[in-house]
């Protein structure tokens, strides 16, 4: 979600990638565009996120996990990362 909405945010610094990828059946590496990624603020967001919308506690398979509307998340990480904190 968050990955997301990085891509979505206006503050979003653009980058240069390099990558392997299978073309006509011979690996090959290509260059592309992308986003410079800042993981080190997720755990802020989702604390901020968890203050502000329901959260409910629930099994995925046997792990207990926080359930969410991840459209929900990712709006409030795209305002959050626009400086709407």
């Amino acid at each position: 979600s968050f990955h997301l909405s990085e891509y979505r945010a206006k503050t979003s610094k653009p980058c240069t990638r390099e990558a392997p990828i299978i073309e006509n059946g011979k690996r090959t590496w290509k260059i592309y565009k992308d986003i410079e990624f800042n993981e080190e603020v997720f755990s802020e967001i989702g604390k901020d996120f968890e203050k502000s919308n329901k959260i409910s506690k629930g099994l995925v398979g046997c792990a207990e996990s926080k359930l969410f509307k991840q459209k929900e998340a990712v709006d409030f990480a795209e305002k959050w990362l626009n400086g709407g904190k």
